[in-house]
């Protein structure tokens, strides 16, 4: 019987337009499910020269599925420099985060990668939201850092937020993620993958996910980086990775950095009223049918249309239509854990600025309850541990 998780890197296939990498990756016979999958991974052509066939996107790709099952991991191939150990680390963070649902495994590899003579600058993970569009801008106005390499590109996937069934809708999709990156100069690179076939929890594994993908650009760039959703506060409670020992999704020759986590939503939304390119085609829904725009209906279009509005910005350009007050009100008494942490920041915005509309009674009412409250019942049912500070 089969105990460990088995990757089997599969050797690098060059096609007209794209590289595609690749594992198959086999399971425990136990599971009683399918036995063996393959993962695959898909660049631009222009990074074959020295993309080497390792396993280090595959073991990024399914690392919460082996910490979930408690496996350990055998790697048939090389891992590059460095991640394994800093993977170590991530697990144990994980299992402290999260004690009945994940545990540490061994990863076990036949070797190491030798190190790619990587190229200048940073590659930032894009999804044309509004976190990964103030990433862009925050790392474009400071200049390169001790900590950061300066921006040189920007990298979308497709079989994230939008299914790789949606060609079209990621193809519009990537369209307007390129107006907006073209405005400042910059490149916009296009990767797919079918990670999320992978039976993982993906509020947990997208960051994983994400660090798997941009692992195919090492040989281009110095380091990957990394949007978040949340300033420091809030990151600490529900993404503890962005803020607690980061960075440990990359290997000794490609770091992985996490953007800059001191300012909320709202806060990010403000730094780029000035740039009308973002706010023309700004991508924040997750609901629209394609993917591929904003529906102007949901919860996460509803609050950016709000915070516009608490800003002074008004209707902002990348949707086509404005808010009802009924649907604002509607919205804060979703019981969505977001939505009470949503209705607090836009709250304290609205007072700053000496407003008085009908929707903040409500937001005072939401306000009024733990904000975290729902999310703490529901991480104690899988024995994840929030923090109680910050």
């Amino acid at each position: 019987m089969i105990r460990s998780v088995h990757i089997h890197p599969e050797a690098p296939v060059v096609g007209e337009d794209a590289l595609e990498v690749s594992a198959r990756v086999e399971w425990p016979r136990s599971l009683g499910r399918r036995r063996t999958q393959r993962l695959w991974f898909r660049a631009p052509a222009g990074q074959a020269d020295a993309v080497p066939g390792d396993g280090g996107s595959a073991l990024l790709g399914v690392l919460f599925r082996c910490m979930e099952l408690g496996r350990p991991v055998r790697v048939h191939g090389t891992l590059p420099a460095g991640l394994g150990e800093n993977l170590g680390r991530f697990q144990e963070n994980w299992a402290r985060w999260s004690p009945r649902r994940y545990r540490a495994v061994p990863i076990h590899a036949e070797g190491t990668t030798p190190s790619v003579d990587g190229g200048e600058g940073a590659v930032l993970a894009f999804s044309g939201g509004i976190d990964s569009t103030q990433a862009v801008h925050r790392c474009l106005e400071e200049g390169a850092t001790a900590e950061r390499p300066a921006l040189r590109a920007a990298v979308m996937v497709h079989g994230f937020d939008i299914p790789l069934a949606e060609a079209e809708g990621f193809a519009s999709a990537a369209a307007r993620s390129r107006r907006i990156l073209a405005s400042r100069g910059v490149p916009l690179l296009l990767a797919a993958t079918n990670v999320r076939e992978i039976r993982q929890d993906w509020e947990d594994a997208n960051r994983a996910a994400i660090a798997s993908v941009l692992h195919l650009f090492r040989p281009g760039f110095e380091a990957g980086l990394t949007a978040n959703s949340y300033e420091e506060g809030f990151a600490r409670r529900f993404f503890p990775e962005d803020v607690e020992d980061p960075p440990l999704l990359g290997s000794d020759d490609f770091p992985i950095r996490i953007a800059p986590v001191d300012r909320d939503r709202i806060g990010r939304l403000e730094e780029l009223l000035d740039w009308p390119e973002a706010l023309a085609d700004l991508r924040v829904c997750w609901v629209h049918p394609t993917g591929a725009g904003n529906c102007g209906r949901c919860a996460k279009c509803i609050i950016v249309i709000l915070a516009a509005r608490v800003l002074g910005a008004g209707r902002l350009p990348c949707f086509d239509r404005d808010i009802e007050d009924e649907e604002i009100l509607s919205m804060l008494e979703d019981p969505h854990a977001i939505v009470p942490i949503r209705a607090q920041q836009l709250l304290d915005r609205a007072k700053r600025r000496g407003l008085d509309e009908p929707w903040m009674a409500v937001a005072e009412r939401v306000r009024g309850v733990d904000p975290l409250r729902r999310i703490r019942r529901e991480a104690a049912a899988v024995g994840r541990r929030i923090a109680e500070g910050a």
